[in-house]
């Protein structure tokens, strides 16, 4: 069997076993609790994997690439935990909270990794490819400003504080996804491709998540249930960022 194939399994399994925490007890707070602890270890498990990457090299600007990634990451994870001490054990509402403002923190870092990791690699992209990838990104942009950050801005019922931070997470999100992108672009004909492809689909459904989050947040949905969908959005792409960095690893592995 080959290495990544146990590690798709291990990603497919979790997600199974944490799907099944969500949906099959009853509704109360302990639903709340497994939800968010469940996203405390996906959150982990992108953490460890870089680390894993980290650690296969002695010196250089990898090096200091992969530690500043791996810092972005565990910034996140300290952001889950600290939802996961407001809303699952405080049984309060986390947003917004000490949470936001690791998750916010964490945004800069990781798209600091990105840019270092895109500037180190002296490869020409096609300009039809980098105009396509703008163009879908500010597509898509324009589509988040006119559907939900105006009616966010305008909804007099959230507090300046909320309609930013609400609003921080997708923007941000598309400039990670953006930068991925052409980092993806700049690989794919080699075996590091598909491990960069398998990140910028992990930050899609980050994307995905704080997008369906800040509208339900708008429309005053998420704060009454005891879970929803939308955490499997994150959980997806914490398995995809963790998958991607477990290939990057191998892939390297396999050039020497």
């Amino acid at each position: 069997m080959k290495k990544m194939t146990v590690f798709y399994i291990f990603a497919a399994l979790f997600f199974i076993v944490g799907a099944a925490f969500h949906v099959l007890p009853s509704e109360g707070p302990k639903v709340t609790l497994y939800s968010d602890i469940i996203a405390v270890i996906a959150a982990a498990l992108p953490v460890i994997a870089f680390f894993y990457v980290f650690s296969y090299f002695e010196k250089g600007s990898k090096k200091v690439i992969l530690l500043t990634f791996t810092v972005g990451l565990f910034l996140w994870l300290l952001g889950e935990v600290m939802w996961l001490y407001y809303e699952g054990l405080m049984e309060i509402d986390a947003f917004p909270s000490a949470a936001d403002f690791f998750w916010v923190l964490g945004y800069p870092t990781v798209l600091a990794a990105l840019i270092l990791q895109y500037r180190t690699v002296k490869v020409r992209l096609e300009t039809l490819y980098v105009v396509g990838i703008s163009a879908v990104i500010l597509i898509g942009g324009l589509v988040v400003g006119i559907l939900l950050g105006y009616p966010i801005a305008v909804y007099e019922e959230f507090t300046v504080l909320e309609k930013v931070v609400s609003m921080f997470y997708p923007i941000a999100d598309l400039f990670l996804l953006y930068t991925a992108l052409l980092i993806t672009g700049l690989y794919w004909a080699g075996k590091l491709g598909y491990a960069w492809l398998l990140i910028a689909v992990g930050i899609i459904f980050y994307a995905v998540g704080d997008l369906w989050f800040a509208y339900l947040e708008w429309k005053e949905i998420y704060p009454v249930v005891w879970w929803h969908p939308v955490d499997f959005a994150w959980i997806i792409g914490d398995l995809l960022v963790f998958l991607g960095a477990v290939k990057y690893r191998i892939s390297f592995e396999e050039l020497v």
